[in-house]
């Protein structure tokens, strides 16, 4: 994850250290429960989920690049892995969406945004 940050969108470099994490994690997602959840917490407090939310929200440099040559579908494919990990990803998005749309309805306050 800490490789992953500082890399540019459309890089091989992203490219293959996003296709790495999505291996290792399937991996991950075979291990039994007990395991998948340390992975998972640790995945979490690395800030894993932002960092992959925010790769595949953000629009800025080359973006197209990572649509084409599979960054974003194995970015997408973590969020749909079985068990701790995939919930883990999918989870942070499902809140990201959740407040976005409180703003959006004005709805939004500050426990909304952890305040």
């Amino acid at each position: 994850i800490a490789q992953l940050g500082p890399t540019l969108a459309g890089s091989d470099e992203r490219k293959e250290l996003v296709a790495e994490l999505l291996a290792l994690l399937q991996h991950i997602s075979q291990a039994p429960m007990k395991k998948q959840r340390v992975v998972a917490r640790a995945f979490v407090d690395s800030e894993g989920p932002e960092l992959l939310y925010d790769i595949e929200s953000c629009m800025k440099g080359n973006w197209v690049a990572d649509a084409k040559n599979g960054t974003m579908s194995n970015i997408s494919a973590i969020s749909r892995l079985p068990g701790a990990i995939g919930r883990a990803a999918f989870n942070y998005r499902g809140m990201v969406n959740q407040r976005r749309e409180a703003a959006a309805t004005g709805t939004c306050n500050h426990e909304t945004h952890g305040a």
